[in-house]
């Protein structure tokens, strides 16, 4: 008998709590902010050359030694291997021509891979921080929803009415000496 006394008390505790309208003090609503620019995405820029790597100068020497020997002349050399012959000095200075041609060539190849390099490591990057960007952006709108729907309850219960629920508890009652008449009715019949 007691045990169904304490369920149709808990019952009616239950039935009074859900049936009251709550009530709530001091609570503090947050200010609604206008979106934020944060999460716009990031723009692709121009990516300025590479500096270009000078090339190398030949200095010419001042002095009494001639830079050219013309071909119908014989030049003696004071001792051996300090000068050089005219076919010498021709094979000299046409492999440094070519030489700094092929330098050339290879010092722009590898600038233009390079430059094609940076590109695509900005673009992966910037790729990257849009994507971040627009997932923290959707992330961010749906905390600022569920936050303006909390607001709104908050403010909802705090304006409503403060009477007393005097149809919760006539229900609540009625339940209640229902539930009293069916528990001694179900008690008599069980003790029978």
């Amino acid at each position: 008998m007691i045990n169904k006394l304490i369920s149709i008390m808990l019952c009616f505790t239950l039935l009074t709590s859900a049936c009251a309208p709550g009530r709530t003090g001091n609570v503090s609503t947050l200010p609604t902010e206008a979106a934020t620019d944060l999460y716009s995405p990031i723009e692709a820029v121009e990516l300025a050359p590479l500096l270009s790597v000078e090339a190398p100068r030949l200095e010419q020497t001042a002095g009494a030694a001639p830079i050219h020997v013309s071909s119908g002349q014989t030049f003696v050399s004071p001792a051996d291997g300090l000068f050089f012959t005219l076919p010498v000095a021709s094979f000299i200075l046409a492999e440094l021509e070519s030489l700094e041609a092929r330098y050339g060539v290879s010092l722009a190849a590898q600038r233009e891979l390079d430059m094609k390099r940076l590109s695509l490591t900005e673009e992966t990057w910037r790729l990257r921080l849009n994507g971040d960007r627009e997932r923290f952006r959707i992330i961010h709108a749906g905390d600022r929803e569920e936050i303006e729907r909390l607001v709104g309850l908050v403010s909802d219960s705090m304006t409503a009415r403060s009477d007393f629920p005097w149809i919760s508890v006539i229900i609540s009652g009625g339940m209640l000496l229902l539930g009293i008449v069916v528990g001694f009715v179900s008690g008599f019949i069980l003790l029978k």
